[in-house]
């Protein structure tokens, strides 16, 4: 198996990600589009896609990873571990919001790509930026949008750096 396979897979358990059902699905492919933002590439490129920033290699890796039990002695490094609880952190917000885990993960991963990695021209103010989220997902609030991007820009994700991962 390929080394980007047992990452994959090291990633997937410690993140307790799966791919049963389609909002695990949602949230595998934005969690580690996140992990790829706090510094641990994992070599995914996104494009845009009905439900925001998708990767189809990420999808094809993960489901040949049928059992990723077959990447136990595969450990992931205390720095990696680090930013990982970063991500968590971050996700672990939806409950401030009244929103389901996947579709915060959705709302945050959208207004990140769209400001700093689609070829779009979308403007790159924050107003801008959310009218412009608000406008291709009409089921997120301004609201909503407004307070995801805080919570991206309180951790130095959304301004005032540089990104590519596309």
């Amino acid at each position: 198996m390929s080394r980007r396979l047992a990452g994959l897979a090291a990633f997937m358990r410690e993140l307790s990600l799966s791919l049963d059902g389609f909002s695990n699905r949602i949230l595998t492919q934005k969690t580690i589009y996140l992990c790829q933002v706090v510094g641990v590439d994992l070599g995914y490129r996104y494009n845009w896609y009905l439900k925001g920033p998708y990767s189809p290699a990420l999808t094809s890796d993960a489901f040949e990873l049928k059992d990723i039990t077959q990447f136990q002695n595969v450990r992931l490094k205390d720095h990696v571990r680090g930013k990982i609880q970063v991500v968590n952190d971050l996700l672990a917000k939806h409950h401030n919001y009244d929103l389901e885990k996947a579709d915060w993960s959705e709302l945050l991963v959208s207004l990140h790509y769209l400001r700093h990695i689609s070829p779009q021209p979308v403007k790159k103010t924050k107003d801008e930026v959310i009218n412009a989220l608000c406008e291709c997902k009409n089921y997120f609030t301004s609201d909503q949008a407004a307070c995801a991007w805080d919570e991206l820009n309180q951790m130095g994700l959304i301004e005032n750096i540089e990104v590519s991962i596309n």
